[in-house]
């Protein structure tokens, strides 16, 4: 077997080479392919609500007022909100007990009620969005749609939040909650042909190379005079060429006492 050292693995690439870059080549383009003609195409769509304690007031008589900031050190300074850290502390709490009851069952009946449809088909918008704080220590609950369809994700994003405020209130009465941002339009996040192709090529070329070592470790012909040296320790005296095939000794090896 042949020793595994930089330069023997470089010598071996530098002889497949054409090998490896046509296996990653064509990796590469069967993904693109697919990712461009058959993959499911899907668009996100995102809106997000801010949760108060009950010192914070998100009622529409202040909508003209008040500037709803997703960064938290503005709206700690903001000075008409005369907000103290631990109202800020506290609705941290709070948001995390409204992302959890934003993941129950009936917002989602009610969602699919609003979107036109039986509400036990609710665990389809279920399994399309996800719920979560906009950061660790947040008071905004980000919610965000996914479907093939960019219009349909937009407007299922739009209407969940439009029914947080009064579902929340249901169960949390002194929470304040508002609409902060609604989505205006659908991102596409899958398929990432660009990402997948690239990293399909790079590990269609890694394989072929691997390939390539496992059978080139496995080939027990002897090559050169190293390769015979490594294997046996008989002294190497000279090489006797063969002058009836002159091209014996480039591309031929050693094998059973002779060379081919």
């Amino acid at each position: 077997m042949n020793n595994i050292t930089i330069e023997y693995l470089f010598q071996l690439l530098l002889r497949r080479i054409w090998i490896v870059i046509v296996s990653g080549l064509l990796c590469g383009v069967i993904t693109f392919t697919y990712c461009s003609l058959f993959a499911t195409e899907i668009y996100s769509a995102s809106a997000k609500v801010i949760i108060g304690n009950g010192a914070f007031s998100f009622g529409e008589e202040d909508e003209e007022n008040v500037d709803l900031s997703s960064d938290i050190s503005s709206l700690k300074s903001y000075s008409s909100y005369k907000i103290s850290g631990s109202d800020i502390q506290s609705s941290m709490y709070l948001a995390n007990a409204c992302k959890e009851l934003l993941q129950a069952q009936p917002i989602y009946e009610q969602l699919a009620e609003a979107m036109g449809e039986d509400k036990n088909t609710y665990n389809s918008f279920k399994r399309s969005i996800t719920v979560d704080l906009a950061s660790e220590d947040s008071i905004f609950i980000t919610i965000t749609a996914e479907s093939t369809s960019p219009e349909k994700a937009v407007e299922m994003a739009n209407t969940f939040a439009s029914l947080t405020p009064k579902y929340l209130n249901k169960y949390i009465p002194l929470a304040d909650v508002g609409v902060t941002d609604t989505a205006s339009r659908a991102a596409k996040t899958a398929p990432r042909t660009a990402f997948y192709t690239g990293l399909l090529t790079l590990a269609g070329a890694i394989i072929s190379y691997l390939i390539a070592l496992i059978f080139d470790m496995n080939d027990k012909t002897i090559k050169g005079e190293t390769d015979f040296a490594q294997m046996y320790t008989i002294p190497i005296l000279g090489t006797v060429p063969d002058f009836d095939n002159p091209t014996a000794m480039s591309t031929g090896g050693y094998g059973n006492g002779t060379q081919k």
